[in-house]
């Protein structure tokens, strides 16, 4: 980077900036848009938006109607003072005069073109730049690309929004013209060609004008955010900085209506603010809707953008969007995934750190609540004592680690009867998310009950305490759930209820985060009368859960009930219309999902890897396998002797068991000497079978058996001839009939057959050998 891309006389300003006196956050747009589905009516407009706001919109909505009250008294005037017999020239020099007028008074109250009005920034509370907006809004303005993180509730939003809106004040427009002039001698006949009727004419001169010069709108901003409540707050804001200028921006996210976002889409928007999937939705299935003129491409949060599985998707983003554009990463961490979404998409990127890394607001208080041994299965009465008590007064979101449990909570808080709460997790459609966001921002609502879905980007005024009433697992992620309070200056808390298993959370805040975190005790009394309070309204929190489990099954059967009939209805019409499509299988997808989930729960990188669509991804995903079931196995094993143990008793063995696992090393022995000597010598199944066998186990082959019985010498055997005993017993003796058998005369054995075919073995049972077809030449 040279030196002249900076002016020499820029320098950091980062003292003490004004808060404003309310966040330009809010969910009002987004949630009528997503009741307009439903049917209902949208929520009332807030009482408690900023007053410097609500009087500028107030003052230029009266000076616009003032203006449009000018312009047409005068012309009514113009109206009223001309007559049939003047001539046309005076007329038209007094509608010159008006026109004058009116454009002089325009001037006097829009901002030039080209020029952002100051009053956009300074009605929302916007005085002096914060670090990270000092960094990177020169940076941004001279169309370099950024890689920047800075602690959250620094204004990261309003760094690349606002440079954004400064270029698009420069894009190329088509300014409205007249190119035809049709002249008639008299009003009469002017009246009547207005319409250019079916004059001759008038036909060529329509074809003409179809092929005149226009600007086609375009979409040339994309803002991805990793979550659709983040992507809300965002597009509001960056329609307050845009409220004096024509610059639109448009919602794409999940949960709200594709027809309506396709219709909004062909309109052209300069701006699109989106989750990543959608995104790829629109530019795959709706027409006019596509990423080539697309100049800035901003990735908001992009280490929870990977973390929530976006990786392919980002990818496919950055594969469809042009070469030559701007590109403004912002993360709050840099790991390894980061790094290379860095290389993929960005080109010569200027790095920016406007705070430290695992940095918290120095104006936050970071407590603790310890529950060690048995105290944590009372974590329950703990908040709840500590809601009552300490934290009445409301604005506290409280994070928990799953779904079930934030709705558990909520349940809680109500039969309690504690101060209003409502819940934010993955489990509630998107209306009832954003209901819950404005009812909380607006003060109706105490309490936040979330998941880690509110813990990114999420800026609520007046926030005063967050409660981590499950400690997250990395401290990143603690760091953005107590980022939430405490912002652009203000004062706020964090308590986090600690048990034995968040030790390692507690080591790396204190030594990573450098910060001083104080304990707070709750009294024992109040935990034991609010668990007896727990226990008594468990069985209609039961209750409740049993009847919103009904309700759901009803609401499924109706839905499998309505789309059969539509299927009945109008099978044709839905058959007729085109697949949508999607860039990956759906085995691919699953793939990733499955990646995306043994990244953020922590996983090997073997099972990582098994995520990729390759070879050496599916042979990942094989070892990966077949190392969960030998663990499965293991477990299994072990407690099964632990119960033995406990017991006091050896599980019985089978007697094949007990037969075979005295030789189970031999054989095992045999076979893999078997498969050295075929690969290494080029024997036969059979030859390596024999040899392996005599050098593991000793046993002599049949041959060698013969040689042995053959050669016996005098002293071998009872002493007793066979041949002399069957002489003496004579031919017709019927009294050897126990010890002699057969049409030959030989000696019968007391032993079965099998059993003598084991003592020829050696001793070895018959499952001892494999069958030989596995050790077939393929």
């Amino acid at each position: 980077m040279a030196a002249e891309d900076f002016n020499p006389g820029f320098a950091f300003d980062a003292g003490d900036f004004e808060a404003p006196a309310q966040a330009p956050w809010e969910f009002g747009g987004a949630l009528k848009m997503a009741l307009k589905d439903r049917q209902q009516p949208a929520s009332t407009i807030d009482d408690k938006i900023n007053k410097r706001l609500q009087d500028r919109q107030q003052k230029q909505q009266q000076k616009q109607q003032a203006r449009k009250g000018a312009q047409a008294a005068g012309k009514k005037r113009a109206r009223e003072e001309s007559s049939e017999d003047e001539d046309d020239s005076e007329a038209g020099d007094s509608d010159d005069d008006d026109d004058d007028a009116a454009g002089s008074s325009e001037e006097s109250d829009q901002p030039l073109p080209g020029e952002l009005d100051s009053d956009e920034v300074s009605a929302l509370g916007y005085t002096h730049p914060t670090p990270i907006q000092a960094a990177c809004i020169p940076l941004a303005l001279a169309g370099r690309d950024i890689c920047g993180s800075a602690m959250t509730g620094s204004g990261k939003t309003a760094a690349f929004a606002l440079p954004i809106l400064e270029r698009l004040l420069y894009r190329p427009r088509q300014v409205a013209a007249t190119y035809v002039l049709i002249l008639a001698p008299t009003r009469e006949l002017a009246a009547q060609q207005r319409p250019l009727g079916k004059a001759a004419f008038a036909l060529p001169i329509l074809e003409r004008l179809l092929y005149r010069p226009r600007q086609v709108a375009a979409t040339y901003v994309l803002i991805l955010a990793p979550t659709r409540e983040l992507a809300a707050q965002i597009h509001s804001m960056v329609q307050k900085l845009a409220q004096f200028t024509d610059i639109d921006a448009a919602l794409i996210v999940g949960g709200l209506s594709l027809t309506a976002q396709a219709a909004a889409l062909r309109a052209g928007p300069c701006i699109v603010v989106a989750t990543p999937g959608r995104v790829i939705d629109h530019v795959r299935n709706s027409q006019g809707f596509g990423l080539e003129d697309l100049s800035v491409l901003v990735l908001d949060e992009a280490d929870r953008l990977l973390e929530m599985g976006f990786k392919e998707e980002l990818r496919e983003i950055l594969r469809m969007a042009p070469k030559q554009r701007q590109t403004l990463l912002f993360s709050a961490t840099f790991n390894d995934d980061v790094a290379g979404l860095v290389a993929l998409s960005l080109k010569q990127p200027v790095r920016l750190a406007a705070d430290a890394a695992a940095a918290a607001p120095s104006t936050l208080s970071q407590e603790i609540v310890r529950l060690k041994g048995s105290a944590a299965t009372e974590k329950e009465a703990a908040l709840l004592a500590l809601a009552s008590r300490s934290f009445s007064s409301g604005r506290t979101i409280v994070f928990c680690k799953t779904k079930q449990r934030a709705h558990r909570l909520k349940l809680l808080f109500g039969l309690c009867k504690l101060p209003p709460a409502a819940e934010l997790h993955g489990d509630m459609t998107q209306a009832a998310r954003l209901e819950s966001l404005e009812r909380f921002r607006r003060g109706e609502v105490a309490y936040l009950l979330a998941t880690d879905v509110a813990a990114r980007g999420l800026d609520i005024l007046g926030v005063q305490v967050v409660l981590n009433f499950d400690a997250p697992r990395t401290l990143e992620t603690y760091l953005h759930r107590i980022g939430r309070t405490a912002r652009a200056g203000e004062s706020g808390v964090a308590v986090s209820l600690i048990s034995d298993e968040d030790r390692a959370l507690l080591k790396d805040v204190v030594k990573k985060g450098r910060v001083t975190l104080k304990q707070r005790v709750v009294p024992p009394q109040a935990m034991a009368r609010w668990q007896a309070t727990i226990e008594a309204a468990e069985p209609d929190v039961e209750r409740v859960l049993a009847e919103e489990h009904e309700e759901a099954a009803i609401r499924r059967a109706e839905m499998e009930a309505n789309k059969a009939a539509n299927m009945l209805e109008h099978e044709d019409e839905i058959y007729s219309r085109p697949a949508r499509t999607w860039f990956q299988t759906e085995k691919q997808k699953k793939e990733a999902a499955a990646a995306a989930a043994a990244a953020a729960e922590g996983r090997t990188v073997l099972e990582d890897a098994a995520g990729a669509n390759t070879p050496a991804g599916r042979a990942a995903k094989k070892l990966a396998k077949s190392a969960a079931k030998q663990d499965k196995k293991n477990a299994r094993l072990k407690e099964q002797r632990a119960a033995e143990a406990a017991a006091g008793g050896k599980k019985a063995v089978p007697a094949l068991q007990a037969e075979t696992e005295a030789f189970s090393k031999a054989i095992k022995g045999v076979k893999s000497r078997a498969r050295a000597l075929m690969q290494q010598q080029g024997l036969t199944a059979k030859v390596a079978q024999k040899i392996a066998a005599k050098a593991v186990t000793g046993v002599s082959t049949s041959r060698e058996k013969k040689k042995r019985k053959t050669g016996a010498g005098l002293f071998s055997g009872d002493g007793i001839s066979k041949a002399d005993d069957g002489a003496a017993a004579g031919p017709g003796s019927k009294g050897s009939s126990s010890s002699k058998g057969g049409k030959d005369g030989k000696a019968k054995s007391s032993l079965s057959k099998s059993e003598l075919n084991k003592v020829k073995r050696g001793g070895k049972g018959k499952s001892s050998f494999k069958s030989k077809k596995k050790f077939k030449r393929r």
